[in-house]
């Protein structure tokens, strides 16, 4: 399921998720381990503007979250997504499209992707995902959650509504029958603070 023969592997964590927009032959529901999801990224190309940057998501590595004091109890330190394997035969154009689509400050790494968060074996060995790391030009960190979900409450780019993107985040996660602390903290907040006023 995992050789090079057999193309190349995507995990998806953000937008991926739900609007992948390119070729593949098969999908996994899956997990990374050891990073963490956060809204600490700028968007200034689909969930906001160059004047207007939005907040999207990133994966920040577990031992960094909890160097920065950023874990939320009982946090599990993986992130859940979806894996798309690319055929042969498309990857050049997919990496492509991907390269473009994710060029807000996104860089490549390779991880195993695992079915389950106490799996020992990886269900894909070597898949491909794009992360923002810190050193990038867009990076925005954590913020206070109220701070975090007024501006992406208010932002909005190319790509549609930041809250849109947001919603959706949450919505697909729920759907997995997955727990995501960071989301389900800022989803608790934005209930808060916008429950009374629509």
């Amino acid at each position: 399921m995992t050789s090079d023969e057999e193309g190349l592997w995507i995990f998806g964590y953000g937008s991926l998720i739900w609007k992948a927009e390119f070729p593949y032959v098969r999908t996994v529901k899956g997990c990374v381990k050891g990073w963490c999801r956060r809204f600490w990224q700028g968007s200034i190309d689909h969930r906001g503007t160059q004047d207007a940057p939005g907040r999207v998501v990133t994966l920040v590595p577990a031992e960094k979250i909890r160097a920065m004091g950023q874990a939320y109890p009982n946090e599990s330190f993986v992130t859940w997504g979806v894996g798309y394997q690319i055929e042969q035969a498309q990857v050049e154009k997919v990496l492509q499209y991907l390269d473009y689509r994710e060029k807000n400050g996104y860089s490549k790494v390779r991880v195993p992707i695992y079915d389950d968060e106490v799996a020992q074996v990886p269900i894909v060995e070597n898949a491909l995902l794009y992360t923002a790391l810190e050193t990038n030009g867009q990076w925005l960190g954590p913020t206070d959650e109220k701070a975090m979900i007024e501006h992406i409450f208010k932002s909005k780019g190319p790509s549609g509504s930041n809250r849109e993107y947001f919603e959706k985040l949450v919505n697909s996660m729920r759907s997995f029958g997955v727990y995501d602390a960071h989301l389900e903290s800022l989803q608790s907040v934005a209930q808060q603070m916008f429950s009374t006023s629509e």
